[in-house]
Parts: structure tokens; C-alpha cells; sequence
């Protein structure tokens, strides 16, 4: 990396390494097409086992609008999160996911 005459890094030299540190950005939305996606797979998954919100939420041990919440892309979900919700809706995690990557 060039330096200028002062020892300090130029901005265009520090944007471009930063650039390719970060490489390809994911969306961190939960309105992003992938999120989406997740988000269907997973109301599918309740709706077939015949649950509501509320008896998953029963089931988490959470409350309701837990439920509510990330079925409308209100909050995000953690690996953890997924995993336990997917046990709760009566499926192997890795089945559910394979569904959402399905479904991209």
C-alpha cells in the first residue's frame, strides 16, 4: 500500500483495501428476498403441523408477538432461534432449511 509523503495511508488506498477485506456484502434485511423466503418456509411449517402463533410461542416458551414478529419480518431469527423453532414445528432443522434453500 503506497504512503504518502507524510507516512499516512491516502483515502482512496484505505477505501480500497477495505473493499476487498469486506469482499461481497450479504443483505442484512429482513425485507431482502432471502429473508422473505426464510420467513414463508417457516409460516408453510406452522401451518401444515396446524399450529397457531400462540402454540408455537407455547412451545418456545416466548410470548406470541415472538412468533408474530418474525413471521412479519420484524425481527430476525438466530441459528439457535431456527434450530429450536424447527423442533418445535416438529421438523429436523436441516429439513426446513433445505426447504428455504428450495425455495431460492
Amino acid at each position: 500500500m503506497k504512503k504518502s509523503l507524510f507516512g499516512i495511508i491516502r483515502i482512496r488506498d484505505q477505501l480500497a483495501r477495505l473493499i476487498v477485506l469486506r469482499g461481497p456484502r450479504m443483505s442484512r434485511s429482513v425485507h431482502s428476498a432471502e429473508y422473505i423466503a426464510l420467513r414463508e418456509v417457516l409460516i408453510e411449517a406452522r401451518k401444515r403441523v396446524g399450529l397457531t402463533q400462540a402454540e408455537v410461542a407455547r412451545r418456545l416458551e416466548r410470548p406470541q408477538s415472538f412468533v408474530a414478529k418474525y413471521e412479519a419480518g420484524e425481527r430476525k431469527l438466530d441459528v439457535v432461534e431456527f434450530v429450536t423453532l424447527a423442533r418445535a414445528l416438529e421438523r429436523e432443522p436441516a429439513e426446513l432449511f433445505g426447504a428455504f434453500l428450495g425455495v431460492r
